[in-house]
């Protein structure tokens, strides 16, 4: 079984360091685009990049929030697939197609993740010398600063800027800093089933749930981890969250399940189904998806009276 933790909220002190942020980031502007991404590697622009290919769904997000769809020369199949774009596809986020994306001549590459199948293709990449910058936001403090640093390297700090403190006052404005460990309730997000399998503490998902008032009520520090059955009755959660997309296509209702429906929630009803490019995708879209589990919790009154 795993213990319940109290999980610090970290927006607060990311808006106390902002401006100080800023005016680091100022200074270095004027010599050189230079970041650090989250595999340690240092990325240096001579200028903004206008050559753009995106790798993957939240960082195209991320691209068009700020702005910059005319600056992106390729994406992922989905992509192309949801927004209906002449823009080339690279194949997929984990199979991209080495000889599309070099055709396009890019000037930055972006990619988010650090799981094997995703870093192997940069590196026949990186012998072409095409700067990559490869980001893993696993709440929303590291988002904002992704969006901060894509917004650097691509002329775009300032706009950067503006949208991650309108996101950060968005989350603030949901009033569930300060709600106890004990009034939150308890909830699971199954990312697959059969073959269960949840989100843990080093998953933005995580962090959507704690802003929208709850907890998780795993807390292994994994992204992704596999329960069994017996563990998930003994945790016995208040809300089960089942995403839908990609990992989870065929939902069988819990309440069809043999076991699941000796859990409370499900016997309550207290079962929700989201989206996961929603919930599951770091990018703005994160924003909606912990607004819409916030709502979710005050509808069935699971959240204390401010």
């Amino acid at each position: 079984m795993y213990p319940l933790i109290l999980k610090k909220n970290t927006l607060l002190p990311f808006l106390f360091c902002n401006f100080l942020i800023l005016c680091l980031f100022q200074a270095g502007y004027a010599a050189s685009l230079t970041i650090t991404d989250d595999l340690g590697q240092k990325i240096s622009l001579s200028r903004p990049a206008t050559r753009i290919v995106s790798l993957y769904g939240g960082i195209t997000d991320i691209l068009l929030a700020l702005k910059l769809k005319q600056h992106i020369v390729g994406w992922t199949r989905q992509d192309q697939k949801e927004w209906k774009s002449s823009i080339p596809s690279i194949g997929t986020h984990m199979r991209p197609n080495l000889e599309i994306i070099l055709s396009l001549k890019p000037d930055l590459i972006l990619q988010m993740g650090k799981a094997r199948h995703s870093l192997l293709p940069l590196a026949h990449l990186k012998k072409y010398h095409i700067p990559i910058a490869v980001f893993n936001p696993t709440n929303f403090q590291t988002l904002f600063q992704t969006i901060q640093k894509i917004g650097l390297l691509t002329g775009k700090y300032h706009q950067a800027q503006l949208l991650v403190k309108h996101y950060a006052l968005t989350l603030r404005n949901l009033h569930t800093q300060n709600i106890p460990l004990s009034q939150r309730p308890r909830i699971f997000f199954e990312v697959r089933y059969p073959n269960l399998l949840s989100a843990g503490q080093n998953s933005i998902v995580s962090d959507i749930i704690y802003q929208a008032g709850g907890i998780n009520v795993i807390n292994a520090p994994k992204r992704l981890v596999r329960i069994s059955e017996e563990t998930l009755l003994s945790l016995n959660p208040d809300v089960y969250i089942i995403q839908k997309g990609p990992m989870n296509k065929n939902i069988i209702p819990p309440s069809k399940r043999s076991v699941f429906a000796h859990l409370k929630c499900v016997q309550k009803g207290l079962v929700f189904i989201v989206s996961e490019k929603k919930f599951s995708r770091p990018g703005p879209r994160t924003i909606q998806a912990a607004i819409q589990l916030h709502n979710f919790l005050q509808t069935h009154n699971l959240l204390p009276k401010p």
